[in-house]
């Protein structure tokens, strides 16, 4: 792998801390529930409907878009191109949680999707990678805290919701990037399904 494309890659994360403490799974992160338990998770706010079109009132003569026809493929979209209120896709073909990730694949929030971008924002200017621990201080902090609870509508802490994050690598340092993008999801998302339909904002749970 060239340098150059070394430089086009982002780190993915995924937190694991409770009471501090916290478990590296093959350069990623496992999350715990904190608000999940044994219950049944509430439903209100898990998902948008999908207006399929479908005309009641009789024949118009216009023809009526299903949700099959209106659904679209995934599209390939580099990491850095990614912004808040774009929905990301398990997608055969990338995987949105690999320990450097190149590209994801995008889709409408409104069809089934594993991540929403809910916010970002970029680390303090300096010329060396400050390492590995002081971005995943500041990830904590800047995902996990008040941007949360605006998006959610509830603190993290109490959420049955899960947080990752893209950051930069040292390669992507050298270039510019200091962005950290923080990624909202289902506990299923993590075995690699696409469960959410619609936006999680509001979501309040």
């Amino acid at each position: 792998m060239s340098f150059d494309t070394m430089k086009k890659t982002r780190a993915a994360a995924l937190l694991a801390t409770l009471a501090g403490a916290s478990l590296a799974l093959t350069g990623c992160f496992s999350l715990p529930n904190f608000g999940g338990g044994d219950d049944e998770p509430e439903t209100e706010g898990q998902t948008t409907e999908v207006d399929t079109g479908t005309d009641t009132g009789g024949d118009t003569g216009t023809e009526v878009e299903t949700e099959d026809e209106s659904f679209q493929n995934p599209e390939t979209m580099g990491v850095f191109d990614i912004k808040v209120g774009d929905c990301i896709a398990n997608d055969d073909g990338s995987d949105p949680m690999a320990t450097e990730v190149y590209d994801v694949a995008t889709v409408p929030c409104s069809q089934p999707h594993a991540y929403e971008v809910f916010h970002e924002f970029e680390m303090p200017d300096q010329a060396d990678y400050p390492g590995d621990e002081p971005i995943t201080d500041a990830a904590i902090e800047g995902c996990f805290g008040p941007a949360f609870e605006d998006f959610v509508g509830v603190p993290y802490e109490t959420s049955q919701l899960y947080v990752v994050w893209y950051s930069p690598t040292a390669g992507s340092w050298d270039v510019g990037d200091r962005l950290i993008s923080c990624l909202i999801l289902e506990p299923e998302a993590e075995d690699g399904g696409n469960p959410t339909t619609g936006s999680l904002q509001n979501a309040n749970r």
